[in-house]
């Protein structure tokens, strides 16, 4: 490689939107099949930056069941069951959101 040849981030840039996402979900496939699809995959940039991570759906299905195992039946039932037909996901709440009304309900059990 010289220092007038591409790189794989110029090259990115040249693509459509969808090149991109199948470009992504390649990438994703690929990484999946070399941790084996058992552990988290980690989004970190060399500058410190965070993006996230990926859970591939085999280890999300073993997570969940792990989980499900350990919930009282009650709350277990719960979250199993079908959402209705006319849920409308817009009428739920946010992260953002639901991490806000934890914090007012501590601050009132004080």
């Amino acid at each position: 490689m010289t220092a007038t040849d591409p790189t794989a981030a110029d090259l990115l840039r040249t693509l459509s939107p969808e090149a991109k996402e199948e470009l992504l979900i390649g990438l994703l496939r690929e990484l999946i099949e070399l941790q084996g699809g058992h552990r988290q995959i980690s989004f970190d940039l060399p500058g410190g930056e965070y993006l996230g991570y990926f859970v591939p759906p085999e280890l999300a299905r073993v997570q969940a069941e792990a989980s499900l195992a350990e919930m009282p039946p009650k709350v277990r039932e719960a979250m199993t069951r079908p959402l209705p037909p006319d849920f409308d996901p817009d009428d739920s709440y946010t992260a953002e959101e639901l991490d806000e009304l934890s914090r007012q309900r501590n601050l009132r059990s004080r």
